[in-house]
């Protein structure tokens, strides 16, 4: 019933925006090889130009690729499981513009997000319009037909200052209704924010992108061990986002987020080091009694809030608490089994292997004091796999990890698996 009432809400509102306007994010369309023996998306084209490669012979330069075939619609698939989520994009690129139709589906909450992109590459920039209709039920342990409603839209702007360098700017509008408005504090309300991000590393860092850019085009890999990282294997990101109670809207603070990345290479290993962290220097306080579970005490939707239980925070976490103040670190160390090699089984070309090690730690609660509370602070341990391969032109990759907070943990083992496809 869950899915059916959010398949029929989704698409009964899909009509009433413009079908020229139909916008698409920052994925590109097609991979480009990476540096540890998998591949990553292509560049921007309005990047490209910004880069000097390397002269073909020389040291570093890349292998020649296969032109990507731009004819029709470039397909890909993510799945994650048991999360249960699946999203479906259609890139379709015309020049130098790129749309994009993604519809996000978890089969086992029912919750489905369907989201229209438009993409310009320009000269000193690229543009992107974006509209999304989001709906999502309320826990499954309630056993309720409940559900949020997020409907919206959005301006990005990124700039390259060069090929590691770029800056960000954002305008987006979210509406939030909810099934039960008397019963929920944020119901009929809309979120205006603007945003300005600072980005160094490479444009295929997807974690990045959505911290300085659209939060919502995220995908969520299970390891960043195999991924390029930028120059020297260093990454990092910086955003500042202003939330203003200006043309009807309902919300006011001021949050910031940050996260660096470092790649250190041992011999043929490769250990990844991660440190995110977010703080809302402004927050207004409008109630005192509230359900931590749906709202917040502060003019502050909930899912701007910070959390650990993510695929992209502590992998083995089942805690559902969020706050103001968040940090956490996570490590992944890397040993292949074989790289840069085409072993054939079962009809599929395994171009590598690699098995994974990691462990995290966080915290996570409001106010500045969250920091320095290390007693309070998660510890999180797994073990896992990363492999590449191919099957006739469709790229995938597999990532798969069995992970379990030792310490301040909530419930046992969780395993995740991962499955990533793009041509």
């Amino acid at each position: 019933m869950r899915s059916a009432l959010a398949v029929v809400l989704l698409f009964l509102s899909l009509p009433a925006a413009p079908s020229r306007a139909q916008p698409a994010p920052s994925p590109t369309p097609a991979p480009t090889p990476a540096s540890e023996g998998t591949a990553g998306p292509a560049e921007a084209p309005g990047e490209e130009a910004l880069r000097e490669p390397p002269r073909p012979g020389t040291p570093g330069a890349p292998a020649p690729a296969e032109e990507p075939d731009t004819s029709g619609l470039l397909p890909r698939f993510n799945l994650y499981l048991p999360d249960g989520r699946a999203d479906i994009r259609l890139l379709k690129p015309i020049r130098n513009s790129l749309f994009e139709m993604q519809v996000a589906y978890n089969f086992v909450s029912g919750d489905i997000s369907a989201f229209l992109r438009y993409k310009y590459y320009g000269r000193t920039g690229t543009s992107t319009f974006s509209f999304f209709d989001t709906i999502e039920f309320s826990d499954l342990s309630r056993f309720s037909n409940e559900f949020t409603r997020t409907r919206g839209g959005l301006y990005l702007l990124r700039v390259p200052l060069d090929f590691y360098n770029r800056l960000y700017g954002l305008a987006e509008f979210d509406r939030l209704t909810f099934s039960n408005p008397l019963e929920e504090p944020d119901a009929n309300k809309t979120n205006l924010y603007l945003k300005t991000g600072y980005q160094y590393g490479t444009p295929s860092d997807e974690r990045s992108n959505a911290i300085v850019g659209e939060a919502r085009d995220r995908v969520f890999n299970l390891f960043t061990a195999l991924r390029e990282i930028g120059p020297h294997g260093r990454g990092f990101s910086v955003a500042a986002t202003w939330s203003v109670d200006l043309l009807g809207a309902d919300y006011t603070y001021v949050k910031t987020e940050f996260e660096a990345i470092q790649a250190i290479p041992t011999g043929r290993n490769r250990l990844v080091l991660r440190l995110h962290g977010g703080y809302f220097p402004y927050r207004k306080r409008v109630r005192e009694n509230f359900d931590p579970a749906v709202s917040t005490p502060f003019s502050i939707p909930r899912y701007e809030l910070f959390s650990l239980d993510s695929r992209n925070a502590l992998r083995g976490y089942r805690g559902r608490e969020r706050g103001t103040s968040e940090a956490h670190l996570t490590a992944e160390y890397a040993v292949p089994f074989f790289r840069d090699a085409r072993k054939n089984v079962a009809g599929l070309d395994w171009e590598s292997l690699y098995a994974v090690g990691y462990a995290g730690t966080g915290n996570v609660g409001d106010g500045t004091s969250v920091y320095g509370a290390f007693r309070d602070y998660r510890v999180d341990l797994g073990a896992g796999i990363e492999s590449s391969l191919s099957y006739r032109r469709t790229r995938v990759f597999v990532s798969a990890l069995a992970a379990r907070t030792v310490v301040r943990g909530v419930g046992g083992v969780r395993f995740l698996l991962s499955l990533r496809s793009y041509r």
